[in-house]
């Protein structure tokens, strides 16, 4: 159990009220209960003895590993492990004192109370003096063993209490969950705990000792059930997608923050801002809608935490809570990328996160629950709506919702959702997707909260060629000679009809040729023959294919065209073993478990990073960049086969689908290729690499 080490200080609570009532029950002078009007009462029926009796041997039994005995794990620190030990020596003395009981009650007259001093001298008809002197020995024992194994729990490097305190901590930051004060908090009274036990016991104020510890182990339960919660909300892909999108370029996108006075200017329609600051009317939702390759999630990406976007909201949400939250749907990403459950689910785990006290609000069946349930969209939905409402007048919500046409499912179904969602006055959506007919539909009504983007980023686009193509000497050279390499950045704004990635593709061409020291007419006879249309550029790209490569170039779309997600490079790179041998990772052997284990893996990951370096030279030359090699974002830390191949851009994989193209690409591999099974047989090889 992860909360052994607060569940040992609980239990020593029990153990120490358990004492204290044992202590008093065999002193003639105890008074243990009071009346109704607070006066001393000396009266007490047997039968109320018992059930107290009976409620320490349940108490008792609640330790880390419950009461049935048999050895104690290797790995348990030993003072929970000696707390556990004084419960059970306790627990079999309640036992032994509440089976006295039961056979003094057999000849009990209900109607006749017994005072505590019958009970002694029964104890004596039963046990001899010894027997009762021994127990009061035993009890003092206990109570001076107790005091030693909370200060070791208390204070010990090796005590579950710190390692707890430390994992809680830990996980509060990887999750950036806002309960930083409360765990400091925790830390702060453990600590406190600790310097005044030894008071606490010596002056037999047993109430503030068990308080004390309840609260501490009941505190740091509710922290991990919280955490436990989150952790089964959060699932590895949730920022994957984001993170992979270009940072915008320096200083582009920012016309959307800023005032435009000139009539004839589109950007002067723009009311971004002003949507961000203002009540919702009718709806709460702003749509940026695009071409393909536009730069759509580069502008959803900027402006999701921008400083700007907050600083308007919080006009908005005045001195309510600000939440916001992003989700970018990716069409060639897993599952959870591209379906509802995985928008809700993100969603809820930043509102949650943020918003921690919302979990008792929201869930208190999951907050009962010792192990976390898998998520269905019914209850993500409803929590969501359910948290919409129960904050309503005190937290306000601004979504940030990528690629609606990457969804994967019905248009309308994502529709509907979002429109739901912020139905509500204090929730706020932006969505952005391609202009297609059911979203325009569905947004034709918001004139002032809409943009189609390729109309405003003519001025962002000369921006970006002309500093990528001053970060070549050659051409910051040749432009000082002669100024007619300036028209290159005006005639690739003119060609590129707001479409940024074909921007990006063309300027990757020109600097490739300053590169060869192309002169200013072979620029643009370069930058003419390239088509701007991407489709067609697509196609001049794969004409452009070594003919050598055209088999393996056919081979490597129809993997990546046929996995749910990117494939490692590793991978790959046994794909080529397999065209050689198809049997050959079958042959090969798995990497010894060795003494040295830590010089064995720098020579494998030596050799690892060799062959991915080899593979991404590959990739480059068969797919001449449309496809990427990037770092995979799911795992953090310099481990082995971090990287990835994917498409450059979802555009390339809707054109590598056309029909005449995969014709093309079957008759290049041949019938007798299967993708799925090559990708097991380089998935083996792979697993048997590392």
């Amino acid at each position: 159990m992860v909360l052994d080490g607060f569940t040992a200080l609980a239990l020593a609570g029990n153990v120490i009220q358990f004492v204290d009532f044992c202590s008093k029950l065999l002193s003639s002078t105890y008074e243990i209960y009071e009346s109704a009007d607070g006066a001393p009462e000396r009266h007490v029926h047997l039968a109320k003895i018992e059930d107290d009796f009976s409620d320490f041997i349940r108490n008792l039994s609640l330790g880390p590993r419950g009461a049935t005995g048999g050895a104690f794990p290797s790995n348990i620190p030993a003072h929970e492990k000696a707390v556990e030990k004084l419960a059970r020596g306790c627990m079999e003395d309640a036992k032994r004192l509440r089976n006295i009981l039961k056979e003094l009650r057999r000849d009990e007259d209900p109607k006749i109370s017994k005072i505590w001093q019958s009970f002694r001298q029964a104890l004596r008809s039963y046990w001899k003096e010894g027997r009762i002197r021994e127990l009061e020995r035993r009890l003092n024992d206990v109570k001076s063993e107790l005091l030693l194994r909370l200060v070791g729990l208390l204070s010990d490097r090796q005590s579950d209490v710190l390692r707890i305190l430390d994992d809680l901590s830990d996980a509060n930051r990887r999750m950036e969950i806002d309960r930083n004060k409360q765990i400091q908090d925790l830390a702060s009274k453990v600590e406190s705990f600790g310097h005044s036990v030894s008071g606490m016991i010596s002056k037999a104020d047993f109430k503030t000792f068990h308080k004390t510890v309840s609260d501490l182990a009941s505190t740091s339960s509710d922290l991990l059930v919280e955490q436990k919660i989150l952790e089964s909300l959060r699932f590895k892909q949730m920022r994957v997608r984001r993170s992979i999108i270009p940072e915008a370029h320096t200083k582009t996108f920012q016309w959307i923050f800023d005032n435009h006075d000139v009539v004839d200017d589109p950007k002067s329609r723009i009311k971004f801002v002003h949507w961000l600051k203002q009540p919702n009317i009718d709806s709460g939702m702003f749509w940026i809608s695009g071409k393909p390759g536009s730069g759509k999630s580069t502008l959803m990406k900027f402006i999701c935490n921008h400083p700007q976007t907050v600083d308007a909201l919080r006009v908005w949400s005045g001195r309510n809570k600000l939440v916001t939250a992003s989700f970018f749907f990716w069409h060639s990403g897993t599952t959870k990328q591209r379906s509802q459950e995985g928008l809700l689910q993100t969603l809820l785990y930043e509102i949650l996160r943020k918003c921690p006290d919302a979990i008792s609000v929201a869930l208190p069946h999951r907050l009962k629950s010792a192990s976390q349930e898998p998520w269905d969209r019914a209850e993500l939905f409803q929590t969501l709506r359910m948290l919409r409402g129960k904050l309503k007048a005190s937290t306000c919500f601004c979504f940030f919702v990528d690629g609606l046409d990457e969804y994967f499912g019905d248009p309308r179904d994502i529709l509907g959702v979002l429109q739901d969602i912020s139905a509500e006055e204090n929730v706020k959506i932006c969505a952005s997707s391609r202009p297609w007919p059911i979203f325009q539909t569905a947004f034709d009504g918001y004139h002032d909260r809409r943009i189609c983007l390729q109309d405003l980023t003519r001025d962002d686009i000369a921006l970006y060629v002309r500093n990528k193509l001053e970060e070549d000497p050659t051409f910051v050279h040749a432009r000082k000679e002669d100024d007619r390499y300036d028209q290159l950045v005006v005639e690739i704004v003119d060609k590129a009809q707001g479409v940024f990635f074909w921007v990006f593709l063309v300027v990757r061409s020109l600097l490739d040729g300053l590169t060869n020291a192309d002169t200013l007419q072979t620029l643009q006879k370069r930058l003419r023959l390239l088509p701007s249309d991407l489709e067609e550029y697509f196609q001049h790209m794969l004409d452009s294919v070594d003919d050598i490569y055209q088999t393996q170039m056919a081979r490597t779309f129809q993997l990546s065209l046929t996995c749910d997600e990117p494939l490692y490079l590793l991978i790959h790179f046994f794909l080529d073993d397999l065209e050689e041998d198809p049997s050959s990772t079958l042959k090969m052997d798995v990497q010894p478990w060795r003494d040295n284990v830590t010089l064995i893996r720098e020579m494998e990951k030596a050799n690892l990073t060799r062959r991915e370096s080899q593979m991404q030279k590959r990739i480059a030359a068969r797919s001449m960049g449309l496809l990427e090699v990037r770092r995979d974002e799911d795992y953090a830390g310099d481990t082995l086969g971090l990287h990835r191949v994917d498409f450059l851009h979802r555009t390339v994989a809707e054109f590598l689908k056309h029909p005449s193209l995969q014709k093309r690409f079957a008759q290049q591999i041949g019938p007798l290729f299967d993708p799925n099974a090559s990708t097991a047989h380089a998935i083996l090889g792979m697993v048997k690499a590392i």
